[in-house]
């Protein structure tokens, strides 16, 4: 009985240290995208465009929570990506504006966050200047 108790705490001592494991997240960051508002009267919303590892077109980013690139996110001027891997890439982000009759502008300046260790809760700043006509 004494061996069993033995085995079977080595077991629970086990199962714990495996649920720890699981339960640790790898590094994950946010990062917080802010814009100045489109003030046209049709504006519809904004969509944020990334991409991840290399800057520039096209912005065809895959993977993250939120969703693949484009992210519609509505008539907002402040979106928050969660879940981003900064300790081993870097994400580049730009943002359009859209209006009603669905015209879409081009892309705003484009701001990256910086791998490594990149810490959680990263703001990074988007102003988007654009008219759509």
């Amino acid at each position: 009985m004494k061996n069993f108790k033995k085995s079977f705490m080595a077991l629970m001592v086990l199962v714990a240290m495996l649920c720890l494991l699981i339960a640790m997240p790898a590094f994950a960051g946010d990062a917080t995208l802010l814009w100045d508002p489109n003030t046209e009267a049709d504006l519809a919303g904004y969509k944020i465009y990334y991409r991840i590892d290399q800057g520039g077109e096209p912005y065809d980013g895959t993977g993250i929570i939120e969703g693949d690139s484009p992210i519609d996110v509505g008539n907002v001027t402040e979106f928050n990506l969660t879940g981003l891997d900064l300790k081993n890439k870097n994400y580049y982000f730009v943002a359009t504006a859209y209006n009603t009759s669905g015209f879409e502008s081009g892309y705003s300046n484009e701001v990256t966050t910086t791998a490594p260790g990149i810490p959680q809760g990263v703001r990074v700043k988007v102003t988007v200047e654009v008219m759509v006509n």
